[in-house]
């Protein structure tokens, strides 16, 4: 979405290098390039624009994932508190 590693890491909170990283592992698992280094950013192949809707999806999933995680968690603590020393 930003053409470009260096603004995407910003947006996320990452190091360049750590976002580098991360497509590079991705790439070498699905055995195939999800983005083409150009000296001006980088842009989806047809293969890695052919999984955005997928990804959008299992993110989505993730974020949900967690946030009823979370709410796990505040009514396990609301249910069974911890015991207080005496």
């Amino acid at each position: 979405e930003t053409g470009s590693v260096t603004a995407s890491a910003g947006e996320l909170g990452y190091s360049m290098a750590a976002i580098s990283q991360h497509v590079g592992a991705l790439e070498q698992h699905l055995g195939v390039r999800l983005f083409e280094r150009t000296g001006r950013g980088v842009t989806l192949t047809p293969e890695g624009a052919c999984l955005v809707p997928l990804a959008r999806v299992v993110l989505h999933a993730w974020q949900e994932i967690t946030t009823l995680s979370t709410g796990f968690r505040v009514r396990e603590t609301i249910s069974h508190p911890r015991a207080r020393p005496a």
